[in-house]
């Protein structure tokens, strides 16, 4: 009878736990979809659910985590506020608060649901098909075509899916970030994923590439040319060159140059007559953004409280997270962001290379040349915040499944020495 009514229990709770897991997730896909007013109060709504936890233990560790997040957010608000260069409104407060609370559920999640691709894949959907949905809405229902001389690709930016007629027009460089998410997911190419979940992952992303066509961003292109090249690294250092691994990276080349070849005549038709491609030429290797780099990183020095006090000249913005935050917030909270990420950077290696997680790489790929190329937090801080989700959930999945493989490891050696012990006792009887 006792040992019913726990089995009863337990399942209770195991079912509670998933419907808490499914929450969390649902929240974050909704966050990321970008709903005005709905999206942002999502996570808090998901806190409230993650408190039904039962025997939740919050470690030193994550309630520090926690505490750099909240100073980060608290110190560079604060210094805007004491230059006027902001007021103190609910938006910001909310904000604030999503930074906290997307870290924390990344932590929670992690350990009531032990599917990393699922959970990432999940936490970056919603951002993917906000952007997807915004491009293709536009060109199918208002006029704009992928062609090189259409509207779309002069005016480079895009009415959001959620608004009305032509208002709450969403930049390329908004846009980009989400659809550079998406071209994230061809890292998956040579995962040992269910071949559904794959061709899944390729289509979101050939879809992506379409739509970066169509707005001529230039950075999520550049991210996912960076993110074949290293998923193709990683494939080839972590695999032994047996017959079927050169055979597979064959065929996605050979697949890649038949592509290029076949339909090279128009490729090059449309590139050359992309405004995208007039950029380029124009701007070369000696973009404006490396220039201003240089004036915003000498700027954080002269102007160390911040304040907007140094010159980005005409780019408006550094176009780079860190000197973008230096610039309004001071030296104070960049160096605290960048304590928080550089914690986390032996946690995504372990995610990378002992568990091989071709997604992991792709996602913080996108993420890292998002954060090096564009103004994220001034202009699209729900793109940071899910960030920090992430960061959060890989950091404690990573300890808790590579402590769980070293435990497992220790056991079987000692097992091993124990067995071994056995048998030359065994010889030394006989």
């Amino acid at each position: 009878m006792d040992n019913t009514k726990k089995g009863m229990i337990d399942e209770l709770g195991s079912d509670k736990l998933t419907f808490i897991s499914l929450f969390i997730l649902l929240s974050l896909f909704i966050f990321g979809l970008q709903i005005k007013t709905i999206s942002s109060l999502f996570l808090l709504v998901a806190l409230v659910v993650s408190l039904f936890i039962k025997n939740k233990k919050i470690e030193l560790s994550l309630l520090f985590d926690m505490t750099l997040v909240f100073l980060f957010c608290f110190i560079y608000y604060s210094i805007m506020i004491e230059y006027r260069l902001t007021i103190l409104s609910q938006e910001m407060i909310l904000i604030s608060l999503n930074f906290c609370i997307a870290y924390y559920l990344g932590a929670v999640l992690s350990r009531i649901y032990n599917n990393l691709f699922v959970a990432l894949f999940i936490a970056i959907l919603g951002c993917i098909i906000f952007s997807n949905l915004s491009v293709y809405n536009y060109i199918l229902f208002n006029g704009g075509s992928v062609r090189a001389d259409s509207i779309l690709l002069d005016n480079r930016n895009v009415p959001s899916i959620w608004s009305s007629g032509d208002g709450g027009r969403v930049s390329a460089t908004g846009i980009g970030l989400y659809l550079a998410l998406g071209i994230s997911l061809i890292s998956c190419i040579y995962s040992t994923m269910n071949r559904l979940w794959k061709n899944c992952c390729i289509t979101i992303s050939l879809l992506s590439m379409v739509a970066t066509l169509a707005i001529q961003s230039r950075t999520p292109l550049y991210t996912g040319i960076i993110i074949v090249v290293f998923s193709t690294l990683l494939y080839l250092t972590r695999t032994q060159l047996t017959k079927k691994s050169i055979m597979k990276v064959f065929f996605v080349s050979s697949l890649i140059i038949a592509a290029s070849s076949i339909f090279a005549s128009q490729l090059i038709e449309y590139i050359t007559s992309s405004p995208l491609f007039r950029r380029q030429l124009e701007s070369g290797v000696d973009d404006i953004r490396y220039r201003v780099w240089m004036v915003g990183i000498k700027g954080l020095f002269d102007y160390p409280l911040g304040g907007q006090k140094s010159d980005p000249m005409f780019a408006g913005y550094y176009h780079n997270l860190w000197l973008d935050i230096g610039w309004f917030g001071g030296i104070l909270p960049v160096v605290i962001l960048i304590i928080i990420q550089l914690k986390h950077v032996r946690y995504v290696f372990q995610a990378i290379f002992p568990l091989k997680s071709y997604l992991v790489l792709g996602i913080l790929l996108s993420f890292a040349a998002g954060m090096m190329l564009e103004p994220v937090m001034q202009g699209y801080t729900n793109y940071l915040i899910l960030s920090f989700f992430v960061f959060g959930y890989i950091k404690y999945y990573a300890r808790r499944n590579i402590s769980r493989s070293k435990s497992i490891h220790k056991i079987e050696n000692k097992d091993w020495i124990e067995a071994n012990g056995t048998q030359k006792s065994a010889n030394n009887m006989l």
